[in-house]
C-alpha cells in the first residue's frame, strides 16, 4: 500500500443545540469506505485567512443551511487534537468547538434538503439527526436503543457527552447537568 498524503490543519466545529438540549450531528462516510457510516459534529477545516469563528459559521451554513453570526457562537467550549485515516490522506487536525443555541424554528430533518454539496468536501454527508445527552451516552456504551445511530456507528469526538455538557453549560451557565 502506498503512503498516505498527510494533511495538517485547524478545524472549527459547532455543537448546534436546540431548545430541548439536543445536539445536531451529521452522518457521513469516507468515500473510500462507504459501508462504514459515522456521526460527527458540524464543522471542518479552517481555510487560509479565515478565523476559527468564521470557519465555524461557514461550515454550519454548508452542512446544515443554518445561518448565524459569528457573535452567536459561544466559546470555544472545547479543544481537541485528532489524527485519522480518511480516503488517501492521514489527517492531523487541531479542533476548536463552539456552541450555538438555535430556536425551535430551526426544523432540520434527517434529509439534507437545502444543503448543496461543497466542492472538495472530504466526507460524503448522508443525514443529520438531533441527539439527546442520554442517547449519546447509551450509544457510546454500546446500547444505542432508540437513538438515531445504529450499532457500530462511531460518534466523533468519542468524548462528545462531556463536550456537550460543557456546551450546554456555556449557553446557559445556570444549568445543572
Amino acid at each position: 500500500m502506498s503512503e498516505r498524503e498527510v494533511l495538517r490543519r485547524r478545524g472549527a466545529r459547532v455543537l448546534v443545540l436546540d431548545p430541548a438540549d439536543r445536539v445536531l450531528l451529521v452522518r457521513a462516510v469516507d468515500p473510500a469506505n462507504p459501508d462504514a457510516p459515522f456521526w460527527f459534529t458540524v464543522g471542518g477545516g479552517v481555510e487560509a485567512g479565515e478565523t476559527d469563528r468564521a470557519a465555524a459559521v461557514r461550515e454550519l451554513r454548508e452542512e446544515t443551511g443554518l445561518v448565524v453570526a459569528e457573535d452567536d457562537l459561544v466559546g470555544p467550549v472545547h479543544a481537541a487534537q485528532d489524527a485519522f485515516a480518511f480516503g488517501h490522506r492521514w489527517i492531523e487536525q487541531s479542533n476548536v468547538f463552539f456552541a450555538v443555541r438555535v430556536s425551535a424554528a430551526a426544523d432540520l430533518g434527517a434529509d439534507l434538503a437545502g444543503v448543496e454539496p461543497v466542492p472538495g468536501e472530504v466526507a460524503l454527508l448522508q443525514a443529520r439527526a438531533w441527539w439527546t445527552l442520554h442517547e449519546l451516552r447509551e450509544h457510546l456504551a454500546g446500547r444505542p436503543g432508540d437513538g438515531p445511530g445504529r450499532p457500530g456507528q462511531p460518534v466523533y469526538p468519542p468524548d462528545l457527552p462531556a463536550v456537550m455538557e460543557a456546551a450546554l453549560y456555556s449557553v446557559d451557565p445556570r444549568r445543572r447537568i
